[in-house]
């Protein structure tokens, strides 16, 4: 049977524009790229990022642990490098799962925190009942999560492809499976 397009009951006009709240923010967060980057090379300014990086790497090993926790290993130490590095020890678990945790875990852990501000900040506004004019939340939630992918990205490339760490989580991925180099690990990562 044949139903004519305008009788179709979700039919409706596809608009792809992009709203002016939605163009700040994309200007907003390409902004941060730029600012970050600046920030992460320039010697005395990295000061001012270097703690979200420092949280960075402690999701990271924490998801280590906890893939591994998962997996059934015993860990034995965590250890964060006041120079932006970390080592997660663990007897047992599986490998395939724990390796790639760390930049996984981080992520989701940036994730949770973007959610949970998200409604916090809707519960505030539904408590209040007042229109929110202030965006600086927003702009920090922004923030973090362009750090945190900014991070893992980052790493990965400087750990697998500029130089290749000897302990990073790919050259472990490497030396566990053997099949795929640790450059391949960090491409498939990124």
């Amino acid at each position: 049977m044949f139903i004519p397009a305008e009788k179709h009951i979700f039919r409706r006009e596809a608009n792809l524009s992009v709203n002016s709240t939605q163009r700040t923010t994309l200007i907003v967060a390409c902004v941060y790229v730029l600012v970050i980057g600046i920030l992460w090379h320039v010697p005395y300014l990295r000061w001012l990022i270097y703690p979200f990086k420092l949280l960075t790497v402690g999701f990271h090993e924490f998801s280590h642990a906890i893939a591994g926790k998962l997996t059934g290993a015993k860990i034995e130490s965590i250890r964060l490098d006041p120079h932006e590095g970390g080592e997660t020890r663990m007897r047992g678990g599986w490998s395939f799962v724990t390796l790639p945790a760390g930049y996984l875990g981080s992520s989701l852990s940036y994730l949770l925190i973007i959610i949970f501000s998200a409604l916090f900040i809707a519960f505030w506004f539904i408590k209040t009942l007042h229109a929110l004019t202030d965006t600086r939340q927003r702009y920090v939630i922004l923030f973090i999560g362009v750090m945190s992918c900014l991070y893992s990205i980052w790493d990965i490339i400087d750990d697998t492809l500029i130089r290749k760490v000897a302990s990073s989580d790919a050259v472990q991925m490497s030396y566990a499976f053997g099949c795929v180099p640790s450059r391949g690990w960090g491409f498939i990562w990124l």
